[in-house]
């Protein structure tokens, strides 16, 4: 058994978790201290402790007086600090988006996600402010909302406070997609502090359509039992 350390994000308690029985995508569980919902990666996880266990190189001994000196050698090309764009699967023919509204900071974003989104299929309405966004989830039910902001602070991200804020039921029924300049797109870890279903880097936008359905596609199949059961019971 390989053991994952995962810090609560709400008490700081630690949690030892075994690596072979989580799935190779973000997934959630209860911290065993504050009972609060955390997010997990294991892959992310997983990947962090192997570059932390690796051995730093030796550094090179100094050159002896006698030493000839060594040639010059053409500098090395400095490696991009640039986050490296996750590879999406490919987004299939038949794929289904679901309609819903767009808000934002940045107007040519927003603009931009709007036509890409219609493109797919997805009737986007755009609404002036995150009040009148929560106003109409709770008066219409959209399925989708879309926030696009700017340099998205550390959390919590006090512009969404009326969207992050919707009661449960609306909540778990709402698909809540945030874009920003320093995100990385589908970091579970991430999306569960900034209170998101998904999150999305301005630089990958023409990756939206993959990006969207990977996204729905996991909200839709960890909220099933509970929509099932919710459907049994005649009510959310």
């Amino acid at each position: 058994m390989t053991a994952i350390i995962v810090p609560c994000p709400h008490c700081s308690k630690t949690a030892r978790l075994d690596s072979e029985r989580l799935p190779d995508q973000p997934a959630y569980f209860a911290c065993p201290s504050c009972k609060q919902r955390v997010a997990v990666d294991k892959r992310q996880l997983l990947s962090r402790e192997a570059t932390q266990a690796a051995p730093t190189p030796a550094a090179p001994a100094p050159p002896t007086a006698a030493a000839a000196p060594a040639p010059t050698a053409a500098p090395a090309a400095v490696a991009s600090t640039a986050p490296a764009n996750r590879r999406l699967p490919k987004l299939p023919a038949d794929a289904v988006f679901p309609s819903g509204i767009i808000l934002g900071e940045d107007d040519a974003v927003v603009g931009e996600v709007q036509r890409a989104l219609a493109a797919l299929g997805s009737e986007i309405e755009r609404v002036d402010s995150a009040d009148a966004a929560r106003q109409m989830i709770i008066n219409e039910q959209p399925n989708l909302c879309v926030y696009v902001g700017s340099q998205i602070p550390a959390p919590p991200y006090a512009a969404m406070a009326s969207l992050t804020g919707l009661p449960p039921n609306f909540r778990r029924r709402l698909f809540l997609v945030l874009i920003g300049d320093n995100l990385k797109t589908l970091d579970g870890n991430s999306a569960f502090l900034y209170q998101v279903n998904m999150m999305l880097a301005k630089e990958d936008l023409p990756q939206l359509g993959a990006a969207l359905h990977s996204g729905i596609d996991y909200h839709e199949r960890l909220y099933r039992p509970y929509f099932l059961a919710a459907e049994n019971k005649g009510s959310i």
